[in-house]
């Protein structure tokens, strides 16, 4: 595991992936649904800093597995278009019976 070095201002999220061991799309894939470390974008760029992954890391300890799950992970690796209306698909019975 790659240490952070707190002198460091910002990390890539190719950094945070390493330093958590968890994939880069993965780090992405959180940052879309609102979960993981908070961010800074500067311009199109996207860092991390230093004391956001430290709190992250803190956040996400755990003492047992028995502990409730954080619902915004689970929400977000449904399917991250969650909050959009289902959409409704009607049978051919159901128009006939509109058509009665």
């Amino acid at each position: 595991m790659r240490e952070l070095n707190p002198k460091q201002r910002y990390y890539t999220d190719v950094e945070v992936a390493e330093y958590i061991n968890q994939s880069v799309k993965t780090i992405r894939k959180w940052r879309r649904c609102g979960y993981g470390p908070a961010f800074h974008k500067f311009g199109r760029s996207v860092r991390y800093s230093y004391a956001d992954i430290k709190i992250f890391e803190q956040q996400n300890r755990h003492i047992n597995t028995s502990s409730n799950a954080d619902v915004s992970r689970r929400a977000c690796a449904v399917d991250p278009r969650a909050g959009a209306e289902p959409i409704q698909f009607a049978s051919v019975s159901d128009a006939a019976r509109r058509d009665k």
